[in-house]
């Protein structure tokens, strides 16, 4: 008799296929919590960077604010910490920055502004230093004459209040528009430029004799004509201090030690002698310190200001801010007569 094993496949195929749709079941989970967790970092991240966008934007709003602020007066970069308050306009979203930092022995400044997107922040420190008006410690638009043995040298006055000629930093920078002249001697621990006159005509150099002076940086680079007022004395900003503080009841002559006396406004210090002026702002028309006499500021409750409208010439010998360091003293002319300098 013959015998025939059966197998029934049906329940074990039934089985695999509930164990494929389990496992189908389980991965199509996993994949939905992955997803979920993917779309959430996704989301995330979009906002982190919505928020350092916002907070690169913040940066150029603020920097705005600061000029505008140092252009009207409401600020003056002085101290070590400036209290602000600049708050987000409508359309951005940050923390209201509320201090100006001053860098380690530097006239710059840093803040901190953190941008916001829900709940991501971003936030980027920034350090900026002022503009300023002058790009160069010397400057003649119709010329320059560096006399026999002159020098000129460049320091930090932050680290440096008292510097000696071994102190220079070589960075001095010189320029004339018109003119410029050299003599025996003359030492430039730095470069010098020609710009160009108001008609377009490059100004030119005159060493006397020829190879007589010592320039450690580059001499005659040319460039384009420099602005010979930048702040405005014709016509500008300048101008308005210079009419303000041409009335008696304005400007702080008589406080000067002697006193200056209008209308003529000239001081002539004898040789030998002494002018004193503390803090405040002085209208001069000559200015002539004879020979050994000294120009001495005290800038104890803020700097001197001088607005000069004629010449000023200091003769061999004298001396000018010698009892303060060079921020305490200002000295604005909008006049065409010469500056001279006798060593």
């Amino acid at each position: 008799m013959k015998t025939e094993k059966v197998i029934h496949t049906r329940g074990i195929v039934l089985m695999a296929v509930l164990a494929v749709i389990t496992a189908l079941a389980l991965l199509a989970g996993t994949i939905a919590v992955v997803a979920t967790r993917d779309i959430r970092i996704t989301a995330q991240f979009k906002k982190s960077i919505e928020a350092l966008h916002t907070a690169d934007a913040a940066v150029h709003v603020v920097k705005t604010l600061i000029e505008d602020d140092l252009g009207s007066g409401a600020l003056v970069l002085d101290s070590a910490t400036e209290n602000v308050n600049y708050q987000s306009p409508n359309n951005l979203t940050f923390d209201a920055v509320q201090e100006l930092i001053q860098t380690v022995d530097t006239n710059a400044y840093f803040f901190r502004v953190t941008g916001r997107a829900g709940n991501a922040s971003s936030t980027i420190e920034t350090v900026f230093r002022p503009a300023s008006a002058f790009d160069l410690g010397l400057f003649g638009d119709k010329e320059i004459d560096m006399k026999a043995y002159a020098n000129v040298y460049t320091y930090n006055s932050r680290t440096t209040p008292d510097p000696a000629p071994e102190d220079s930093l070589g960075g001095g920078e010189i320029a004339s528009n018109g003119d410029f002249l050299t003599h025996q001697d003359t030492f430039i621990d730095g470069s010098f430029m020609l710009g160009e006159s108001a008609g377009g005509v490059e100004g030119s150099w005159r060493e006397t004799p020829v190879d007589g002076s010592i320039i450690e940086g580059e001499a005659a680079v040319a460039c384009d004509r420099i602005d010979p007022d930048p702040l405005g004395a014709i016509g500008g900003d300048l101008a308005n201090d210079f009419a303000l503080y041409s009335s008696s009841g304005q400007n702080d002559n008589n406080n000067a030690i002697d006193p200056i006396r209008p209308p003529q406004n000239n001081v002539r210090v004898n040789n030998g002698g002494s002018l004193i002026l503390p803090t405040g702002n002085y209208y001069i028309h000559d200015l002539i310190l004879n020979n050994g006499a000294t120009l001495t500021i005290n800038p104890s409750s803020g700097p001197v200001n001088i607005y000069l409208t004629g010449q000023l010439e200091a003769k061999t010998g004298s001396s000018i801010n010698a009892s303060g360091t060079p921020p305490d003293l200002n000295i604005f002319s909008n006049s065409t007569d010469p500056v001279i300098h006798e060593t």
